[in-house]
């Protein structure tokens, strides 16, 4: 049995437990492609050597298998209960690595005429994932309890954790694909998405800080959800996955106008 290293096993772990799952992935990035300009749509096609933005959007995970030290990049932790201000006021503090300070490097290099093709590429593909992570709300949560990966519950008659309902299982409940998912969720209307791709990076966050301070209120560890639960909550994913692409397309459409 070929064997795998310790750095391997931790990294799949944490690939499993700390991201929306490539369908998440997928349908932010299938949204945003439909809402580039021409030119951002050109932009990105050269970049990514024509492959379809979808296809790439969980590369971030996909690299943290081999350099675990990316792992702070995907997220933000910070404590319950603060203010608007303050949770402004604390993110703009922070100096080590999370996803805030990665997207704000990756849309600076990718806005530099003097990156190279290589690293607009690598940075590219990491805005693409990270703008879906700082959407999805347990990235925005406490680090005592790791996003939620230490709640343990049972959904659906499983043993699983709070993180990962968040990611992935909520999405996969009535089992779309994320071409379907992307087609149902795209409805925002023109003033909408004026609106979502004027807020900042920080409003992102503190939306999903509100979103996750709202999932620890209502569950607690031992706890069984049922379907109920999926009825609750999934409007709310869905909602998430739909400003992530709108707001990743103006992003890409103000880099390259």
């Amino acid at each position: 049995m070929k064997k795998i290293s310790i750095w391997s096993f931790l990294a799949l772990a944490f690939f499993v437990l700390v991201s929306w799952g490539p369908e998440g992935h997928s349908t932010i990035a299938l949204i945003a492609q439909s809402h580039l300009t021409p030119q951002a749509k050109q932009a990105v096609e050269k970049i990514l050597n024509n492959q379809p933005m979808s296809s790439i959007s969980s590369y971030a995970d996909q690299y943290r298998e081999t350099h675990p030290q990316t792992g702070d990049w995907h997220f933000l932790n910070l404590e319950l209960g603060l203010s608007q201000s303050q949770f402004k006021q604390f993110v703009l503090q922070q100096t080590k690595p999370n996803v805030y300070i990665e997207i704000n490097k990756e849309i600076a290099e990718l806005s530099n005429p003097k990156t190279s093709k290589a690293q607009k590429k690598f940075d590219l593909e990491f805005l693409i994932h990270f703008v879906g992570d700082a959407h999805q709300p347990m990235h925005i949560s406490r680090a005592e309890d790791r996003g939620g990966n230490d709640i343990t519950v049972t959904y659906d008659g499983k043993s699983t954790n709070v993180h990962k309902i968040w990611d992935s299982l909520l999405l996969n409940d009535d089992q779309p694909d994320f071409t379907t998912l992307a087609t149902k969720i795209d409805k925002a209307t023109p003033t909408q998405i004026k609106k979502w791709q004027s807020d900042d990076i920080i409003q992102w966050l503190w939306e999903s800080y509100q979103a996750s301070s709202k999932v620890y209120a209502n569950v607690h560890n031992g706890m069984i959800l049922d379907h109920n639960y999926y009825l609750t909550n999934i409007k709310t994913a869905e909602t998430r996955l739909e400003m992530g692409g709108i707001r990743l397309a103006g992003v890409l459409n103000k880099i390259y106008h």
